[in-house]
C-alpha cells in the first residue's frame, strides 16, 4: 500500500518535526494537539547531534537567538574537583557545539515552523479506537467529524507522539521494561545563581544523588535527582523539598546562595522505560511515547527528533 495520509497525535518537537518532513515529501498530514505547555520542561541541554537536524528543519538560527551556546560538559566529582570536556575534543564529523534552550520557546519554534510550511493542525485530543480484535487502530467517529473528514476516511497511519502520555501504548496495554533506578528529579529555574562561563552543562555528584546546572540566557536551570525516600526530611511540598535541599547540600548552596527561584518546582518520576513494541499494522510510536532514558546524558530531544527523521524516511 502506498502511504498517502498520516495522523500525528501530539504537537511536541517529535510530532512537529515529523509533520514537517512528511509534508515536504508530499504526504497529507495533520497534527492533533492542544497548544498548552507547562511552565518549564525538562530536556533543555541539547547534544551536538541535534544541530544537523535543526539545520535540516531550518530552525537553527531562531533557536540560536534565544539560547546559550554550549561548548561542552563539566562533571563535578566533589565540591572542589571538576573535569570539563569540550565537544571539539571528540573530533567527529558533526558540529562541536550545541545549545541550552528554554524548552517552551524551543517547542514553539518547531511548531511554528510546521505551521509555516503548511502542516494542518487540529486543536483536539484525538480519540483512537481498536478495530475489532485486530492490530489495526482507527480514529473515532467524533475525531473524524471534528477534522471534517480531512483524511477522506481513515488515515493510512496513526503516529503516537504524545510523549509520556503514551496514548497508544496504554490503549493496547503494550508491555514495558523499566530501569532499576527509582529516583525522582525536581527542577526549577533560578535567577541570580552563580554564572557559568563557558556555558557548559554542569553535573554534580551530591551526598544524596546528583544534580544538573544548565545556564540559560537570563536564568539557570537547576535540577536534583534523588531517591524519594530522602525527600520528606526536607519538607512537605515540592517547593520546600527543592529549596531546602539546595540549601542543605554544601556543593549547591555555594552556587545558589544569592539565587531566587523564578518558577514552580517540577517533578519527574517516570523515566527509564521502553515499550516492547513500537509499531503495528497501521500505527507507530516515536519519541517518549515509545520510551525514554535517565536524563543524565541529555538524550531526550535527540531521541525524539531522530525518531521523527527515521520514521519520515521509512514512511
Amino acid at each position: 500500500m502506498k502511504t498517502k495520509s498520516i495522523a500525528i497525535i501530539g504537537g511536541g518537537p517529535s510530532g512537529c518535526a515529523l509533520a514537517i518532513l512528511l509534508k515536504r515529501a508530499g504526504h497529507k498530514v495533520a497534527v492533533f494537539y492542544l497548544e498548552k505547555r507547562p511552565e518549564i520542561i525538562v530536556g533543555e541541554s541539547l547534544v551536538p547531534a541535534v544541530v544537523p537536524m535543526l539545520k535540516a528543519l531550518g530552525v537553527e538560527e531562531e533557536v540560536k537567538s534565544y539560547s546559550t551556546y554550549k561548548p561542552g560538559a563539566s562533571v563535578w566529582l566533589s565540591k572542589d574537583e571538576v573535569t570539563s570536556s569540550p565537544f571539539s575534543a571528540g573530533k567527529g564529523k558533526i558540529e562541536p557545539y550545541a545549545y541550552n534552550v528554554p524548552r517552551v520557546k524551543f517547542d514553539k519554534t518547531i511548531l511554528d515552523k510546521a505551521k509555516s510550511e503548511g502542516v494542518t493542525f487540529f486543536e483536539h485530543i484525538a480519540k483512537i479506537e481498536k478495530t475489532g480484535n485486530s492490530d489495526e487502530l482507527k480514529l473515532a467517529a467524533e475525531t473524524i467529524d471534528f477534522c471534517n473528514d480531512f483524511f477522506n476516511g481513515q488515515p493510512d497511519w496513526i503516529v503516537d507522539c504524545t510523549g509520556r502520555t503514551r496514548t497508544i501504548a496504554r490503549l493496547l496495554d503494550i508491555p514495558v521494561k523499566t530501569g532499576k533506578r527509582k529516583d525522582v528529579a525536581l527542577f526549577a529555574h533560578l535567577s541570580g545563581a552563580e554564572k557559568i562561563e563557558p556555558c557548559n552543562i554542569h553535573l554534580h555528584r551530591l551526598h544524596k544523588g546528583w544534580s544538573w546546572r544548565i545556564p540559560l540566557v537570563d536564568r539557570t536551570s537547576i535540577g536534583v535527582v534523588i531517591n524519594p525516600k530522602h525527600l520528606p526530611e526536607y519538607g512537605n511540598t515540592l517547593e520546600e523539598q527543592y529549596d531546602n535541599y539546595l540549601k542543605a547540600d554544601d556543593a549547591l548552596s555555594g552556587f545558589t546562595a544569592n539565587a531566587k527561584r523564578e518558577t514552580s518546582v517540577v517533578k519527574y518520576s517516570n523515566y527509564q522505560l521502553i515499550s516492547e513494541r513500537f509499531y503495528g499494522k497501521n500505527w507507530v510510536l516515536t519519541g517518549d511515547a515509545g520510551g525514554f532514558l535517565d536524563p543524565i546524558f541529555s538524550t531526550g530531544l535527540f531521541l525524539a527528533l531522530k525518531g521523527a527523521f527515521r520514521l519520515a524516511k521509512t514512511i
